[in-house]
């Protein structure tokens, strides 16, 4: 509609009237409470999650295709206790304790994550940030400074928000 200076989203658009830019690289992550038996491990297995209290995404979504995707290369189904449908949620409840889940690591930006534990996943799942702007009004200066600033920030620190390292 125009209505909107700039859109994120993980999933680009497909549609005429929008410009998508790519912003920057993440990663689907593994969250889960810190004395959670999957914070032991540096790195948790994708098809680990059928073992556990695994809080996932419909598989008619771009997340839960990726993640089915995983289970089908290994010649298993994904098994799972509860479906959402954002991130923001499956944070959320993996950090009251109700269980583990893969969220983008934009979604951890600006949290406290001393309250959770987040670990790398085996396949590492990367994800994209992408930036939407509309084709029928002009985008406003704060909105193209902001995407240059997320994408700085993207490029150097990185979705966790820790200093990458060249």
């Amino acid at each position: 509609s125009g209505r909107s200076d700039l859109g994120l989203s993980i999933t680009p658009p497909r549609l005429s009237a929008v410009h998508v830019h790519e912003i920057g690289d993440g990663h689907l992550m593994c969250v889960c409470p810190p004395d959670h038996e999957l914070a032991l491990l540096d790195v948790v297995s994708v098809t680990d999650l059928n073992h556990v209290a695994h809080i996932s995404y419909a598989a008619g979504t771009p997340l839960g295709q990726v993640i089915d995707n995983v289970f089908s290369d290994q010649g298993l189904e994904r098994q799972f206790f509860c479906e959402v449908r954002h991130t923001a949620t499956a944070l959320e409840m993996a950090r009251n304790g109700l269980g583990v889940a893969l969220v983008d690591s934009f979604a951890l930006i600006g949290h406290q994550t001393n309250s959770i534990a987040i670990r790398p996943t085996k396949p590492a799942l990367q994800i994209k940030m992408h930036g939407i702007t509309s084709k029928l009004f002009p985008t406003s200066n704060i909105a193209m400074q902001f995407q240059a600033f997320l994408s700085d920030y993207l490029k150097h620190k990185g979705a966790l928000g820790t200093e990458r390292r060249s």
